[in-house]
């Protein structure tokens, strides 16, 4: 289920604050650090991994992308991101995933 989305447009600066604001709010359940895994991220379909300390660092990684739109899913229990971009113009995920308690 698609619960907020950013996509490039004019007036991308307040798009992307609400985007990260209703992210931030979303999101504030988990308990850092958290492992985002970019899953056939480039156009080689290579999978990256990154650790994040807090929110702001997660939504810098997931910008870091410089996508055409930003999409913050939810299945189940587990949260995702949908991005697109010049390399991978069709889509990919990165999934967030918190370490066992």
């Amino acid at each position: 289920m698609i619960l907020f989305s950013y996509e490039d447009e004019d007036d991308y600066e307040e798009a992307w604050d609400d985007f990260k604001k209703n992210t931030k709010h979303e999101l504030d359940c988990l308990s850092y650090p958290v492992t985002l895994e970019a899953r056939n991220s480039n156009w080689r379909g290579q999978t990256g991994y990154a650790e994040v300390d807090n929110f702001d660092d997660l939504i810098r990684k997931v910008a870091s992308f410089d996508s055409s739109f930003v999409e913050l899913h939810k299945e189940d229990d587990e949260y995702y991101f949908k991005l697109a971009t010049h390399d991978v113009p069709t889509g990919f995920c990165i999934y967030i995933t918190q370490g066992e308690e």
